[in-house]
């Protein structure tokens, strides 16, 4: 019949899909666990906010990040009592009581995190930060430019359990995660008195986004160089051989993984990895169709007529036909082996898609 091909390429695009389909929920109880995997297992990429120092000086300084609310993951603000209290020795217990005794203007609390700030002039929180915070940077060996002594924005108090020597502090105005990774830039130059090098500690430490999209970028290229190059070469072991296949498999193969690609890169870098694979499937699922729907228009159709290789009635050869159950196995082939690859990546290379 005329149209029997049509009727042979959807039954097929059923069964190929179905299957998929019955992969994907038997797969689903995998994909729901993540969220239990959290508190049990505890995998996967984490959220994490990382703040970058410029002109930070050598001096001794330690950093937190005040959060809006008391507790966040792990961390969580001291209840008062010695069974909340971490077990600290010596400075670490002089900089923890100075944090916990700083009092913020807008009640943001101290989460008993911190971290040496001057040695990499960084701080990384790296396992469930808060969503909304603020930076504060202590300084337990300078003064501010008042000399104050209090333990607001400008300095510590001297406590006389831990001798705690009076510092300085220096705050940022209320921030936000703004990406799955959130990257920000202090320029500590601007909060300092030239003449006298103390601290200004009534200027908020000014803060910008500084978002490293280079990573992205370079995964991006590794992923989509991969996965076209493996597609490619599963072309030719499918006998797609011809000048014409080849071209239409490359280009189709081209267009697909970088929208592909783009959208679960959007995707990611709001969420983790665990919230895209159910999106990276279906767009697989998609993609698969989409391919198997144009390889069947153009390569399961002569272009001149006639039989496969055969002339013309201009002297010119038709080009050759493919069968469409060939070209329906090889899109479903080619995009069950890119999902495959794709997970180990993402993986491997959190920032690839």
């Amino acid at each position: 019949m005329k149209y029997c091909w049509k009727t042979k390429f959807f039954t097929h695009a059923f069964r190929l899909v179905s299957l998929t389909l019955l992969t994907f929920v038997l797969l689903a109880p995998a994909f729901s666990r993540t969220k239990t995997m959290k508190a049990s297992a505890d995998t996967g990429p984490k959220p994490s906010v990382r703040v970058t120092f410029e002109n930070m000086g050598d001096e001794l300084c330690y950093g937190t990040l005040l959060s809006k609310t008391p507790s966040t993951g792990p961390t969580r603000a001291w209840d008062g009592t010695e069974d909340g209290k971490p077990i600290f020795n010596g400075v670490k217990e002089t900089v923890w009581r100075a944090f916990t005794e700083f009092k913020d203007e807008d009640g943001f609390y101290f989460l008993q995190w911190f971290r040496r700030a001057d040695e990499n002039k960084a701080l990384n929180w790296t396992y469930y930060p808060p969503q909304t915070f603020k930076i504060l940077l202590y300084y337990p060996d300078r003064a501010t430019k008042s000399g104050a002594a209090d333990n607001s924005a400008g300095g510590a108090t001297r406590d006389s359990e831990t001798t705690a020597a009076s510092g300085a502090f220096c705050v940022s105005d209320v921030l936000e995660r703004y990406a799955f990774h959130s990257y920000y830039f202090v320029n500590m130059a601007e909060i300092a008195d030239n003449t006298s090098g103390n601290l200004i500690a009534a200027i908020p430490l000014p803060v910008t986004q500084n978002y490293d999209y280079s990573a992205e970028i370079l995964g991006f290229f590794v992923r989509f160089i991969i996965t076209l190059g493996v597609e490619t070469l599963l072309a030719l072991a499918f006998g797609l051989r011809t000048k014409r296949a080849f071209l239409t498999v490359l280009a189709a193969n081209g267009v697909t993984q970088i929208a592909l690609n783009l959208l679960l890169n959007v995707r990611l870098h709001f969420n983790n990895l665990y919230g895209v694979i159910p999106l990276y499937f279906f767009a697989e699922l998609f993609v698969f169709v989409a391919e198997a729907a144009l390889y069947c228009f153009i390569l399961g159709k002569r272009k001149n007529g006639g039989e496969n290789g055969s002339t013309d009635e201009n002297g010119g050869k038709a080009a050759i036909v493919y069968s469409k159950k060939r070209l329906i196995l090889y899109a479903f082939t080619a995009n069950l082996i890119s999902f495959c690859i794709g997970l180990p990546l993402a993986i491997l290379l959190p920032a690839v898609f």
